[in-house]
């Protein structure tokens, strides 16, 4: 190891590399040799691209809301899948033509092979594909292209027409069930028809109304009672009669004013009554057999209406207390009814929307593919960059040969100044100046061209497989 000083000094580093400058130059050039020829011999891949364009078509803003837009969204996200799908690429080696006995391993090749790249989120794609071959890199970009768009629109057409099927039976399906669902409402309609006439509210109107009958019929018969009672026990039933109406005179008295068209009635009876009594003899026995018959009609009268209304009122609670769940059964026939029908009635308006649908998918006018730039044949090759191989050659050819020149420095043992002995404690007596030789430096300096000019010509030559144009500048020099 040469011995130095502690203290970095870089300008002993640039005296090695000009120590070793041979060295540096050589291992220099080689890295780059090799650079050169992993530029000359490895294979050339060619990239054709192209550029496409997925938007919606006019038609889909005339029919919007008529027909169920094209959803752009979702082809942007499963093109980028469904055009590397092995089903597809092997479609596409068929149409280019290409044979193998092992068609899965080309068709997973080729799908490595393939790239794309999503530009714009609005449906802007570009589709590219490398291989040694640039003729077969653009014919198999369009082939891709026009394979996708055809089975895109193919498989568009079949979705729609299998939507508008399942649609039509549906709708067979689901009309039928609304007529079955129509003819059960109304036949419970039918048998519960008097129940259904009349409100819970209504029932209860009629059940008072009634009860309000039975209580005046009651008191009505209970008056003729009184009165047939009276009938037995007087002699004159003139006079029976003329004690009844005063009876009911006091009562309608009581409750309403002289001027009241019944007590005014009443007041008239009771004075014909009373001309009547001023007459002279009657028939008593037959009187009074007559008027207790009429009594007696009139309460066998009273007792058959309070039955019928006793009867209409027991009928009346029945049916109010049935009602409700009349009407909860009615409820749910109408909700299913309903439900039927907006079902029946969704599917119907599917149905058109996807016929609608159908007729814009059958003419393309929904979603347009453009092709915005085609593939053409390229004409450079994609890898191996030239630029890139020559950077990480110069880069590297520096680095190796300072790493090497460093590497030797490092086992190198010699002491090449009085510092090295001062800092092992060494006493320096005296320093012997390097003596030059006229001809050796001469002789040097004749290496040192031949060598640099021959390094140079040697790197031209390399940087001229890089790029060839410097081939025809060098002649034109000449």
């Amino acid at each position: 190891m040469a011995f130095q000083s502690d203290v970095p000094d870089y300008w002993k580093y640039l005296q090695l590399i000009v120590r070793r400058r041979y060295l540096f130059v050589t291992t220099f050039l080689l890295v780059m040799t090799a650079a050169t020829l992993a530029n000359l011999f490895l294979p050339k891949q060619y990239q054709a691209s192209s550029t496409l364009f997925i938007e919606k078509g006019v038609l889909n803003d005339i029919v919007k809301g008529l027909a169920i837009p094209a959803n752009v969204d979702g082809n942007v996200k499963v093109l980028s899948y469904t055009m590397k799908s092995r089903r597809l690429i092997v479609k596409v080696i068929d149409d280019l033509g290409l044979k193998t006995s092992r068609p899965e391993v080309l068709a997973k090749d080729f799908q490595d092979r393939t790239s794309i790249a999503v530009k714009d989120a609005d449906g802007l794609f570009t589709i590219s594909f490398r291989h040694s071959d640039p003729n077969l890199a653009q014919n198999y970009v369009n082939t891709l292209i026009k394979r996708y768009v055809r089975e895109y629109l193919s498989l568009q057409r079949e979705d729609t027409k299998g939507a508008t099927t399942f649609l039509a039976d549906q709708i067979g399906i689901y009309k039928t069930k609304l007529d079955a669902a129509e003819a059960q409402l109304n036949r419970f309609r039918q048998e519960n028809g008097s129940s259904l006439a009349e409100t819970p509210a209504q029932l209860q109107l009629e059940i008072d109304r009634l009860q309000q009958s039975v209580e005046e019929i009651s008191l009505k018969r209970n008056q003729l009672e009184a009165m047939r009672l009276l009938v037995r026990k007087t002699e004159d039933p003139l006079q029976a009669k003329l004690y009844e109406l005063q009876r009911k005179l006091v009562e309608m008295t009581s409750r309403f004013t002289d001027s009241y068209p019944e007590v005014v009635a009443l007041r008239e009876e009771m004075a014909t009554v009373k001309q009547q009594l001023q007459r002279g003899p009657r028939m008593v026995a037959q009187a009074d057999s007559s008027e207790e018959a009429r009594l007696l009609a009139e309460i066998r009268g009273l007792d058959e209406m309070e039955r019928s209304y006793r009867q209409s009122i027991l009928t009346k609670k029945t049916l109010q207390k049935g009602l409700p769940e009349i009407l909860t059964a009615l409820d749910e026939l109408e909700r299913s009814r309903n439900a039927q029908k907006n079902l029946y009635e969704q599917f119907v308006t599917r149905y058109e929307q996807s016929e609608v649908s159908r007729q814009s998918e059958v003419q393309a006018k929904a979603v347009t593919f453009r092709i915005v730039d085609p593939a053409v044949v390229p004409s450079k090759p994609f890898s191996p960059k030239p630029d890139k191989i020559l950077l990480l050659g110069f880069v590297g050819g520096v680095l190796a040969g300072l790493a090497l020149i460093l590497f030797l420095d490092y086992f190198d043992t010699s002491v090449r100044s009085p510092e090295a002995f001062r800092a092992l404690g060494i006493p320096v007596l005296a320093i012997v100046q390097k003596v030059s030789d006229p001809s050796q430096e001469q002789a040097s300096r004749k290496r040192d061209v031949f060598f640099f000019t021959a390094s140079s010509g040697y790197l031209l030559m390399l940087l001229a497989t890089f790029y060839p144009g410097l081939t025809a500048l060098f002649r034109i020099m000449q």
